[in-house]
């Protein structure tokens, strides 16, 4: 099942993942086990957020409503962009870890600040992008973010060179065709029918 990615955020202290969860699940028309809360953090304001990961077609339905209520508060949702392919082993773009190309293993390595054994959820350090780093590129994000360069595309069948084209003609008497001119009068003794 595709599934969508929700911030919710402006959550009262009170409120459960459960109950953000079964509301959800009201709201989108869905079962409640196909939406998954994660855990509640401190947001902006001294509220909290929750990320939320729910079927595209509940997501919609979630983010077209416009005061969205949950228990007392009265919640704003974001849906989040869909994520890129990114590298476990080596955090960079573009693949998975089954076929890394790289030889460097960062699978221990924080996506937040580059630094070894801590998980990116409970990093408080200051945001540093192992692989931008290594490659020269200003780090100041995390890893995987926006600001990361893009992945090198693949080639598409258009873009691969195709064999040069037999050059053409500028005249068509080179071509061996005789043409007559636009002016020739029809020979006499002829009748022309139609009018024009």
């Amino acid at each position: 099942m595709v599934t969508a990615a929700i911030r919710i955020s402006g959550l009262d202290d009170s409120l459960t993942e459960e109950e953000i969860c079964t509301e959800l699940a009201r709201i989108g028309e869905c079962s409640v086990d196909a939406v998954k809360a994660g855990s509640i953090k401190p947001g902006s304001g001294g509220m909290g957020q929750v990320l939320v990961r729910c079927p595209i077609a509940a997501a919609k339905k979630i983010v077209a409503v416009t005061k969205l209520r949950i228990g007392w508060s009265v919640v704003r949702v974001h849906l989040l962009e869909a994520r890129r392919l990114q590298c476990f082993r080596c955090h960079a773009l573009g693949h998975v870890g089954a076929r890394c190309p790289s030889s460097v293993d960062r699978s221990h390595d924080c996506y937040r600040c580059g630094q070894t054994d801590h998980a990116a959820s409970g990093c408080i350090l200051a945001p540093r992008c192992a692989v931008c780093a290594s490659a020269g590129k200003p780090a100041n994000h995390t890893s995987g973010g926006k600001a990361c360069a893009r992945p090198p595309r693949k080639p598409r069948r258009e873009d691969v060179a195709a064999p040069a084209a037999a050059p053409v003609a500028a005249d068509r008497s080179q071509l061996g065709e005789t043409t007559t001119p636009m002016n020739v009068q029809p020979p006499s003794g002829t009748r022309k029918t139609g009018a024009l």
